[in-house]
């Protein structure tokens, strides 16, 4: 399914949307964070006179980044692994190990759902 391209005029921009959730639970361990920037490129659409008027929008996509408690030793998701969270299915892009306390391992994980990739 190709990405929808998309004139945004002089009054108008971007959406970014962040939520946050606490104690929700996943495969992993416990959600302790969650931000969802949906986002895409743009272009801007310079007017005769050079000043900006409107631009377009392509490679729309939703950002995901949680921070999770895991059990230490756990296995960390794989690069390339499907992560659902708040309706949007990306994937996992990096995953990094933030800070380890005894049984208790804290990581951060980005994964990037691409609208024009469409689901698997």
């Amino acid at each position: 399914m190709a990405s929808t391209k998309q004139i945004i005029g002089k009054s108008a921009g971007l959406t970014t949307a962040l939520w946050s959730t606490d104690g929700e639970t996943s495969t992993l361990g416990t959600v302790l964070s969650v931000r969802l920037v949906n986002t895409a490129d743009r272009e801007p659409l310079p007017s005769e006179t050079g000043e900006t008027e409107g631009f377009l929008l392509y490679d729309e996509r939703d950002e995901l980044e949680l921070e999770i408690a895991m059990k230490s030793g756990a296995t960390m998701p794989a690069l390339g692994a499907a992560l659902t969270v708040l309706g949007s299915a990306g994937k996992v892009l990096s995953a990094e190990k933030v800070r380890q306390y005894k049984q208790w391992t804290k990581i951060k994980v980005q994964a990037t759902n691409f609208k024009a990739l469409g689901a698997d």
